[in-house]
């Protein structure tokens, strides 16, 4: 046996998501090396999972932390009352629950992990955010037992930051900053998801410590990638988005993408008739509008949000995946999910984004990068991928080591050296 691992996360099973997979993924590939792991995560539906213990909370506390998770979603069984009271108390909870909405669950959480520590001699433990608050899990068992404690930022924290709080409120960016330098500076070692990220904590806090920091990617499993296709609804040019747009991150819009493809069609009318677009999930009321407004409805066909291999099957069948990111005036450090199952299906990507993380991954990848804030510049981009398409050659611009790199047993590799490396720090 190599090492007993605690893994602290808000989000698991039953619930369903990128970080989800990622710590599944992981756990695969852990328990496969001797190595033996725990998941602590909140009670869901009575779930129960083999090597997972789930934090039961009282009644009041999980009604009010289930209600800000879901980020009071619009349910139309719900009268307007309550829709209206619930999003009062969302936006009020959103600026006074620091540094996050599930803060609620660390108290119990805390005592549930120095309960596993000494009960099942766990050696490290592992907490990953967002949300950032279940750090502090590790920082209270690291305090009152003796183990090896690895913060995981899948997104960072106060640079790029997903709250938008945190840009609007210098109030609460001194305050988690502050939290931010605290968890940082007591973890005995960081993982993160991008380079840009690893700068960022490397110049902010340890430029000098050079094992401290590890930077390992989502990645993608090629067992989860399906090798059916759903049927194109014509013959033509397919382009693919899955997953939210603005209701993902507040700074992503459609606009863009939308002002491009107007764009392409003025400078080539013909492809009007040639191409289709396929958007896979929840959009705003908003981004349909600007679709409609464009006069695309019959070009962009706006689709519900499906099940995840549904999801995957889609994008088999795309001839252009879609990539929005948020703009920023720095470079963006955080990179969805979605780009790591794009890269596996070794399908051509357009990416929307400004300087960063993403631009940086999608150019080595081969991929078209344009910038939110130039609809000429995408539409040239969508006109170039359009008329590759048409020679047989669109394919031909990815580059495969790079994929390779990408795949999640790589990734394990990575985590499962790093890990050995702390430790061995730790006890020398």
């Amino acid at each position: 046996m190599k090492q007993k691992i605690l893994f602290v996360s808000f989000y698991f099973l039953p619930y369903k998501g990128i970080g989800v997979r990622r710590l599944l993924r992981f756990r695969h590939y852990l328990d496969r090396s001797d190595n033996k792991t725990i998941v602590l995560a909140p009670e869901r539906d009575n779930y129960s999972e083999n090597g997972a213990i789930f934090v039961r909370l009282p009644r009041l506390v999980k009604r009010l932390a289930s209600v800000l998770e879901s980020g009071v979603e619009r349910d139309e069984a719900k009268s307007r009352i309550r829709l209206f009271f619930s999003h009062l108390i969302a936006k009020y909870m959103q600026f006074t629950c620091i540094p996050d909405r599930q803060i609620f669950w660390v108290p119990y959480a805390v005592f549930h992990a120095i309960r596993l520590v000494q009960r099942e001699k766990v050696n490290v433990i592992y907490t990953t955010s967002p949300p950032e608050s279940s750090h502090f899990i590790g920082l209270c068992a690291k305090l009152f037992r003796r183990v090896t404690w690895i913060a995981e930022f899948r997104d960072t924290w106060i640079y790029d930051p997903l709250n938008p709080v945190i840009e609007k409120s210098s109030l609460r960016r001194t305050t988690d900053s502050f939290l931010e330098k605290l968890i940082v500076r007591s973890a005995d070692g960081m993982v993160v998801n991008s380079k840009v990220a690893e700068g960022y904590f490397r110049d902010r806090y340890f430029s000098n410590n050079q094992g401290i920091i590890a930077t390992i990617y989502r990645g993608y499993d090629q067992t989860e990638l399906p090798r059916l296709k759903r049927k194109k609804p014509r013959k033509g040019f397919l382009v693919v988005h899955t997953g939210n747009i603005s209701r993902s991150h507040y700074g992503r819009s459609i606009v863009p993408f939308i002002q491009g493809l107007v764009h392409a069609i003025s400078q080539n009318p013909k492809l009007r008739d040639n191409i289709a677009v396929f958007l896979i999930g929840n959009l705003t009321d908003t981004e349909k509008t600007a679709i409609s407004m464009a006069n695309l409805d019959h070009m962009v066909q706006v689709l519900p949000e499906v099940p995840y291999a549904e999801a995957l099957a889609y994008q088999r069948s795309a001839d252009l995946l879609l990539l929005i990111n948020h703009p920023s005036a720095q470079p963006s450090a955080n990179i969805p999910g979605k780009l790591f199952e794009y890269i596996g299906m070794n399908k051509p990507i357009l990416a929307i984004t400004t300087e960063g993380a993403v631009k940086d991954m999608v150019s080595k990848y081969g991929g078209f990068v344009a910038s939110p804030l130039k609809p000429e510049e995408i539409g040239q981009k969508i006109s170039i991928a359009y008329d590759l398409y048409t020679k047989g050659r669109l394919l031909f611009k990815q580059k495969p080591s790079i994929r390779q790199q990408l795949r999640t047993d790589k990734m394990a590799i990575q985590l499962i050296d790093f890990i050995e490396s702390v430790t061995g720090r730790q006890n020398p």
